[in-house]
């Protein structure tokens, strides 16, 4: 009765768009199977955005409030939101098996490492993975710079709201 109950959940959690987190260890099948497949996890989100554009002595990407542009933008992109709480269970399962820990509770080189794990594999299963990495990796960076907390860190200022002032024939509307 037990193995036909697994291999149900297992079926189940194919159909769901999930990995099957049974060979990650009790901790991760519980982790997963607590968490609302709606929604992405935050924590988790977190930790991968830190890692694209992580804190030193200047604010990384967290602190700048990339975490919320993206959770705004999942508003708004359905299928975009589906494709990273699929990309956050993917990282989370890797994390448990080459560390066995959760991904949001690793250092910043084992992070990193857990990444390059999924986008060297050849794996067909890892391949949306990939791509939502390589997606959200770039709209992190364009989120972060052009957040006030990156123009602040840059010193960087707007023009005048008129435009520049040398600027005596502005081009024709």
């Amino acid at each position: 009765m037990t193995a036909r109950r697994r291999f149900f959940s297992k079926i189940l959690a194919l159909a769901a768009g999930a990995l099957g987190v049974a060979a990650c260890g009790k901790e991760a099948e519980t982790t997963a199977s607590s968490k609302s497949s709606t929604e992405p996890d935050r924590k988790l989100l977190d930790a991968f955005v830190d890692t694209v554009i992580p804190k030193d002595q200047d604010p990384g990407a967290v602190e700048a409030g990339v975490t919320d542009e993206l959770l705004t933008m999942f508003e708004k992109k359905q299928e975009m939101k589906q494709m990273t709480i699929y990309m956050l269970t993917a990282i989370d399962v890797t994390a448990y098996k080459k560390f066995s820990t959760s991904f949001k509770k690793l250092e910043l080189d084992q992070r990193e490492k857990v990444l390059q794990l999924i986008l060297h594999s050849r794996d067909k299963k890892d391949h949306p993975a990939r791509k939502t990495i390589h997606q959200l990796r770039g709209r992190i960076v364009r989120f972060f710079y052009l957040s006030p907390t990156a123009r602040e860190m840059l010193a960087y200022t707007a023009p005048y709201p008129m435009g520049y002032p040398d600027y005596n024939s502005p081009p024709p509307e």
